[in-house]
């Protein structure tokens, strides 16, 4: 079932939330190809969710990147659009 807030989503804008594959048979991710990716998606001014299975491929002092998409940071501040 599709919730109002995933067809406000739709209707405002897109999000990403990527992470490693776990489990047998999981391919292994290159950091180069998370970082390409969050590159291409914030110069189109996508917002990127890292999941914590990305975290071992972080360099050391790091931090994932956890963008939400406006709709999604502004839920309960009162604001609407």
């Amino acid at each position: 079932m599709v919730t109002d807030g995933e067809r406000e989503l739709e209707r405002e804008g897109r999000a990403v939330h990527g992470g490693a594959m776990t489990g047998p048979g999981a391919v292994k991710v290159e950091p180069s190809w998370v970082k390409y990716l969050e590159y291409q998606y914030q110069e189109a001014k996508i917002p990127v969710f890292e999941k914590d299975s990305l975290r071992p491929l972080l360099s050391p002092g790091a931090e994932q990147v956890r963008e939400w998409p406006d709709l999604i940071e502004n839920r309960g501040k009162g604001e609407t659009r």
